[in-house]
């Protein structure tokens, strides 16, 4: 009886083993898997689809299903590997071709530069599924879409109707169908066709839209609006149609149609509950911050559990407006709820910006690529980057950022009008209207895109700039925005009286803000009139005791050759900053215009300490040190400034000059002025640097004709005269050469340059 028990004990032991043994098979992992997606459960899902493929790796359904799972929660790249792997272990099975098919032909239609790889998947994928079926209209289908991106309208309206044949009125297939009619001009055609599908399938919106972009395209906007309506009537409770319609109206400049449409969301808060904060975010994407604001403070009235949404929503409208000030107010509440919490740090970080110092702006710079590396989709945070970079007159970095963030969030004006105004700073006119014009598609109403616009056309239509600019100025008479665009308009048209009179009147208005004294300084510059801005400038700084203030007098007193001046009024700043790089580069090249090369170069070797990663002060250094003859620190130090920005190409001229000049190869000379060249053609000191390399190659007639060309274009340059009679002197043409030495020190040089001269004119005699 004992023995008996024991076995059966036994038994049950092995069974329950079998059975737990069964429960972690492959494929009960992946029927689990399928359970937890359906209820929506994807996270789940995935780890046991996971978990089937480290018990076979070759599990082809376990591939299959986290593909799908993949595809539902937007992790595209890894669903696309994920069923090329499953179509390579069921090459039986038609829905995972279909499903690989669909995925390659989305990303290739998304892909303006069709790629052949994904072309050629589909076609192959459409081959295997008709060669099982002939009559397939999945293969029908991806074929057609295929000749229509080849523009062979023929081939695709047969093969969408071949398809419809088979499965009749599939949305996928009445919409490629309707695009092919509309590319051939059978308008009438394809709305019919378009309508009959919205009569089956009212809630597929994609056909809505190729209806919608139809007749945008006829300039229809009656029977554009009305496909908009007719989209909300039959999809109701779908926030994205009433937000199209919204913006259908904000781009007609329809204010009041704008606002009821938003309205159909913010006052049903059964059917839309997040509408109060899809219309702030859809005022605040067209830069109407008080009507952003307003819905954004009722939703968090409303929605008492959710008020921290809402308050990162004000901080970053805060943020987006550049208003550090008032988000951190904002932020003060929320790090009571969430004390890690982003916008908090976005806030500290812009109040560092507007702080405005070197050191401080170069610390929220620091804050903000955190927060970027953090969180890449995130347009705020790139577009405070940006303006970071831009406050360092990193231009490119600035430019870079502002359309990362456009590219995160396409309706964001605010990168829009830094990129328009960065383009006004270089005097990029054809990029400032593209911006403007950009952002008044948009919304029509943005003041300073208009103000923009106008500045641009000055250059391009000024009748019509000076018609839009007067309308700017009736309508908005105390805007001061405006009166400063007009005055750099004024300033860019020569009219410097009027342009004063508006800047003196800012000035006086605003004694805080920089710009409109910055103006009037380079005003007085362009009339060669600058020392009247030095009263000026000191009158400001008895008023406030202003770092921006007294940094542009530091520069005027430059402009004026003022330079020891000017050296007192960088050292104080750098008393009070003495972190700031960028002061140390600009204290080390006053110092270098004055001629005192010692304390030059001993100045910028501590803004490379400051920044190591710095070429701009790693390249200002190394010119130090070539002008002083330390050669060979010069090349160290130009070296070390292409590591760091291997294509600054003023540093490559610098470094081939000297690599020529101080006896060092000169292949490399040469191959690196080349490359300079390559890329910043028609820069005559590039130029001249060539030239300089031949005449150290001994080949004079090269060197001759290089230097030929650049006196013949800019001959008040004595530097290029003197290298001129050097390559005559080594031809023997000692006449010629003479003479182009008395030309060069006619003009009045200044320094080692004028040493020079005089030293080969001496040896001519």
């Amino acid at each position: 009886m004992c023995g008996k028990s024991q076995k059966y004990r036994l038994a049950a032991v092995l069974a329950i083993l079998v059975m737990a043994a069964c429960s972690r098979s492959p494929e009960a992992y992946v029927e689990r898997g399928n359970k937890l997606a359906t209820q929506g459960k994807y996270t789940d899902a995935a780890l046991n689809y996971r978990k089937a493929l480290q018990r076979d790796p070759r599990f082809g359904e376990a591939y299959y299903q986290l593909a799908t799972v993949n595809l539902r929660t937007g992790k595209i790249p890894e669903a696309y590997q994920e069923l090329l792997r499953a179509t390579e272990l069921l090459p039986a099975r038609d829905d995972v071709k279909l499903t690989l098919a669909d995925l390659a032909l989305t990303a290739f239609l998304a892909d303006r530069r069709r790629p052949t790889r994904l072309y050629e998947q589909i076609n192959n994928l459409a081959d295997q599924l008709q060669k099982k079926n002939p009559r397939s209209a999945d293969a029908f289908r991806l074929k057609a879409y295929l000749a229509l991106t080849e523009s062979r309208l023929n081939d695709a309206k047969d093969l969408f109707r071949r398809a419809n044949e088979v499965k009749p009125m599939q949305p996928q297939v009445i919409m490629g169908w309707t695009q092919a009619l509309f590319q051939d001009k059978q308008d009438a055609e394809g709305e019919k066709l378009a309508y009959q599908l919205i009569d089956r399938a009212k809630d597929f919106k994609a056909i809505y839209d190729v209806l919608y972009a139809h007749y945008r395209v006829l300039d229809q906007p009656g029977e554009a609006e009305k496909v908009l309506k007719l989209k909300i009537a039959n999809n109701p409770t779908d926030a994205g149609s009433v937000l199209q319609l919204a913006a259908y109206y904000a781009g007609r400049s329809m204010p009041d149609q704008m606002k009821a449409a938003l309205d159909r969301m913010t006052a049903n808060t059964h059917d839309f509950p997040q509408g109060l904060l899809y219309a702030g975010d859809f005022y605040a994407g067209r830069q109407r911050w008080d009507d952003a604001l307003a819905e954004f403070q009722q939703g968090a009235k409303a929605n008492p559990k959710e008020k921290i949404v809402y308050q990162k929503r004000i901080a970053q409208l805060w943020l987006a407006q550049g208003k550090g000030e008032q988000a951190g107010q904002v932020v003060d509440e929320i790090l009571k709820q969430d004390p890690g919490d982003e916008a908090a740090k976005g806030a500290k970080a812009s109040l560092l910006l507007a702080a405005g110092t070197p050191e401080k702006v170069q610390q929220a710079a620091t804050q903000f690529q955190v927060l970027v590396d953090k969180s890449p989709d995130n347009a705020v945070w790139h577009f405070n980057l940006g303006r970071a970079f831009a406050v360092k007159r990193d231009f490119a970095g600035a430019r870079t950022q502002f359309q990362e963030a456009i590219k995160k969030r396409n309706d964001f004006l605010p990168p829009r009008l830094a990129l328009a105004r960065l383009a006004q700073t270089t005097g990029d006119t054809a990029t400032m209207l593209r911006y403007s014009n950009e952002i008044l598609a948009i919304n029509p109403q943005i003041a300073d895109a208009k103000m923009l616009r106008a500045i641009a056309l000055m250059r391009t239509d000024p009748a019509k700039a000076s018609a839009e600019l007067a309308a700017l100025e009736q309508a908005y008479p105390q805007n001061e925005e405006l009166q400063l665009q007009m005055a750099a308009g004024d300033l860019q048209q020569k009219k410097f009286r009027e342009a004063e009179e508006r800047l003196r009147k800012l000035v006086q208005a605003k004694p805080g803000d920089i710009r409109p004294l910055t103006a009037l300084v380079q005003s007085y510059a362009a009339q060669k009139e600058l020392d009247r801005a030095v009263p000026i400038l000191e009158g400001q700084l008895k008023q406030s005791d202003s770092d921006a203030v007294r940094l542009l007098l530091a520069e005027t007193r430059e402009g004026l050759k003022d330079y020891d001046l000017a050296i007192d009024q960088y050292q104080r700043l750098i008393a009070k900053n003495p972190k700031s790089a960028p002061l140390a580069v600009a204290l080390g090249r006053a110092y270098q215009l004055k001629g005192d090369l010692p304390n030059a170069i001993l100045s910028l070797q501590k803004a490379v300490e400051l920044l190591p990663q710095d070429a701009r002060a790693a390249s200002f250094l190394g010119d130090a040190q070539a002008l002083a003859g330390r050669q060979q620190e010069a090349m160290a130090t130009y070296r070390r400034a292409l590591q760091i920005q291997p294509d600054n190409v003023q540093v490559m001229n610098n470094l081939a000059f000297v690599i020529a000049d101080s006896g060092g190869s000169l292949d490399e000379a040469l191959k690196l002025v080349q490359k300079a060249m390559e890329k910043a053609p028609k820069q005559p000191n590039f130029e001249d640097t060539l030239g300089w390399i031949y005449l150290k190659k001994s080949l004079n007639d090269s060197a001759v004709h290089v230097f030929q060309g650049l006196t013949q274009t800019y001959g008040q340059n004595p530097t290029f005269h003197y290298h001129l009679a050097l390559a005559l002197l080594q031809k023997g043409d000692r006449a010629t050469a003479k003479a182009e030495l008395n030309t060069a020190l006619a003009q009045k040089p200044s320094g080692k340059i004028r040493e020079d001269i005089q030293a080969a004119l001496a040896k001519l005699g």
